[in-house]
Order: structure tokens, then C-alpha cells, then sequence
């Protein structure tokens, strides 16, 4: 994803001073300077020594090992819960030994981090293709977009929604989400800091809790009318229940 500027002065001043506020009253490190040069996503995940190590475009080989490795805990998903993979049958799977695994992850859960990291880039991607500001049927596109991005990473995402994980795999998706609107819009509008940042959680808990709902609810019904409900509860609320209430 490419790095997206907060724009210059006073804007860009007010973002700053908000985050520092924020992460006073939370207690927390979170950084409160926007640097625009930063392209490196912050790996979680215990694996994040290694996974910044891929991310140098010369060690193909560690690039290769663990996309071999990600991909064959895909199909074990496929026909395993997750909660019943083990790094010995992985490995296998991944044509490799339990030493070469370790080398790459500490636990399976390891492995589902790195995933739901990549899967977050993905979505943070879709969010950033389309200007969901600029008109109401913006928000659907952004739904029917997310669902053909998601199937990529399907087997993940929808057995740890079975198990009963699905909060953490949309906070992770969230999470990401909500750093590309922020980059993106934060010089277009001219409200205070603290009330964009409300608008656009609204917006991204919205979108991806309904898109999480259909899946877990074995999408009963069609993507497009899915995406439509999603649209019309971002936008308006309650008000469409209001109008089809029958008392």
C-alpha cells in the first residue's frame, strides 16, 4: 500500500497533537508523529523478526517458505479445524520439516497472525480504491470488493468465524481499515480530528461487522443485496427499520 500523505501545516499539526492526547489518556505508546516515508507495516505477531526479514525483496527463499507454508495451512483449513492443526501435520503438508518451520513461525497461531496480517493489507487496499464520500452507491461497490478479496483468503476467514474467532480476525482487518481512511482523508473535511476518527470507526466497524454476519450466516442471501443493506446501515441508521416497522 502506498504511503498516503496527511497533507501539510495545520491539519497535519492537529492530527499529531490529537494522537498524543489519545495515547496519554489510554496509557499506551502509541506513535503520535506522521511520517510519511514509514512503508513497513508492524507485525504483531511473535514471528515479526522474521516477517520484516521477508519483506526484503532479496531473501526470496524466506518469501517462498512461508507462502508455502501459509498456503498449505489454507487447504488444511479446508478439510481441518483450526483449533486441530498441528505444526507436524502442517509442515508436512507444506513439504517441509518441523525445524523449517520454526525457523519461520513459534505456533500455528503464529501462522493465523501472519495471515490475518496479509488479509488486512488486502482489505486496507480495497478501502482505498474507492472514494466511499463521493456517492451512495460507493459503499456497495466497497462491500461487492471486499467479497471478491476475502475469498482469497476464504478458508481462514470463515472456519475462525465458525470457531468462534471472528472478533479478532475483524479487529485485525479493522485496524487496518481505519489507518487507510485515516490517511487518506484526514485534509478533506474540516471537522476536528476526534469526530472524523468517530465517523470513519463507524463506518469501517459497520461494514465489516455486516460482512462478517453474512459469512457466519452461510450468506442466506445475495452479495448485492447484502452489500445494499450494508450501504443503507452505514448511511442511515436505523431509519430504514423505522420505515418498514409495522406498527
Amino acid at each position: 500500500m502506498d504511503p498516503v500523505s496527511y497533507g501539510n501545516g495545520h491539519q497535519r499539526r492537529k492530527w499529531e497533537i490529537y494522537l498524543t492526547h489519545r495515547a496519554n489518556r489510554e496509557g499506551t505508546h502509541m506513535k503520535t508523529t506522521i511520517d510519511q516515508s514509514e512503508q513497513q507495516p508492524q507485525y504483531p505477531s511473535s514471528s515479526s523478526r522474521t516477517l520484516a526479514k521477508a519483506n526484503h525483496p532479496s531473501d526470496l527463499r524466506v518469501i517462498r517458505t512461508q507462502r508455502s507454508i501459509r498456503e498449505a495451512f489454507i487447504r488444511l483449513m479446508a478439510v481441518t479445524p483450526y483449533h486441530k492443526i498441528t505444526v507436524s501435520a502442517l509442515s508436512a503438508e507444506a513439504g517441509i520439516n518441523r525445524r523449517t518451520f520454526y525457523l519461520h513461525y513459534s505456533s500455528i497461531e503464529d501462522v493465523v497472525n501472519d495471515a490475518a496480517e496479509h488479509l488486512a493489507e488486502e482489505t486496507a487496499d480495497a478501502f482505498e480504491k474507492i472514494d466511499i464520500f463521493k456517492n451512495e452507491a460507493q459503499i456497495e461497490k466497497l462491500f461487492l470488493l471486499l467479497d471478491e478479496t476475502i475469498p482469497g483468503h476464504k478458508n481462514i476467514y470463515e472456519s475462525l468465524i465458525a470457531d468462534g474467532d471472528s472478533r479478532f480476525v475483524v479487529d485485525t482487518l479493522h485496524d487496518r481499515a481505519s489507518k487507510a481512511l485515516i490517511e487518506r482523508y484526514a485534509d478533506d473535511f474540516t471537522i476536528p480530528p476526534e469526530e472524523l476518527e468517530l465517523y470513519l470507526e463507524y463506518f469501517v466497524s459497520g461494514i465489516l461487522s455486516v460482512y462478517a454476519r453474512w459469512v457466519k450466516g452461510g450468506r442466506a442471501i445475495p452479495v448485492e443485496r447484502a452489500a445494499a443493506v450494508a450501504s443503507q446501515s452505514v448511511q442511515r441508521g436505523v431509519a430504514p427499520l423505522r420505515e418498514s416497522r409495522k406498527v
